[in-house]
């Protein structure tokens, strides 16, 4: 009786609301996020090295390239689709060196609060968890805070990028010893000009941990 009430239930779904692909929309057989095609079309990108401080260069590890079919997915958050978040932190997991980089906390980057009301989330909270699920041995670390509104990155110039995010974060009340000399794995959505990852970063540093590394769904080449 149940597998004729599932069978029953895929079958009007499949009519009401028939599976797509999320980048290039055209209808599928099973429900997945991606068609196979768009699957083959995310490229592969090298480790970049992110300069914090003039002594601090911090590892990025990304999906793929910050175009499609990942840039549909990443933007998915502006109409607040969790789905896509999850998905994209699973397929982190899978694609990058996430599952064996030593890890003791995943940090987050932070929305400013009237962001998280537009949305009804922070994406990186969200892939931050999803992963932590992964790799239950890990805690997730959400210490960052932003302490001020900022202008979007993608309307601004590169050096205008630089100051849009002075003083934008900083670490909450938090016991710093409990960091000192722990592997932090800072968590992001996309990174294009990198002046969001790297004034997160430096709040990290106050921490003195082991290392740093930062891992994102796409990064802009």
């Amino acid at each position: 009786m149940y597998n004729l009430f599932k069978k029953i239930i895929n079958f009007l779904l499949s009519i009401l609301s028939p599976p797509f692909c999320e980048a290039c929309r055209i209808f599928l057989e099973q429900r997945t996020i991606l068609c196979k095609n768009c699957v083959q079309k995310i490229r592969p990108v090298a480790v970049h090295d992110l300069r914090v401080t003039a002594k601090s260069k911090i590892p990025v590890y990304a999906i793929g390239a910050y175009q499609e079919p990942l840039k549909s997915l990443v933007l998915a958050k502006m109409r607040s689709d969790r789905l896509m978040s999850l998905y994209l932190s699973e397929q982190m997991y899978a694609r990058t060196p996430f599952s064996n980089l030593p890890c003791d906390f995943l940090v987050p980057v932070p929305l400013y609060f009237t962001r998280i009301w537009r949305r009804g989330y922070n994406q990186s909270l969200v892939m931050a968890n999803k992963l932590q699920q992964l790799r239950p041995e890990i805690r997730v670390a959400d210490i960052l805070k932003r302490i001020r509104a900022t202008k979007y990155q993608s309307n601004l110039g590169k050096l205008a990028r630089v100051d849009n995010l002075k003083n934008a974060f900083s670490l909450k009340k938090i016991d710093y010893e409990l960091y000192r000399d722990k592997n932090l794995i800072l968590i992001d959505d996309v990174f294009t000009s990198g002046a969001t990852l790297a004034a997160a970063s430096k709040e990290l540093l106050k921490l003195k941990p082991k290392s740093i590394a930062i891992v994102v769904c796409a990064r802009a080449i």
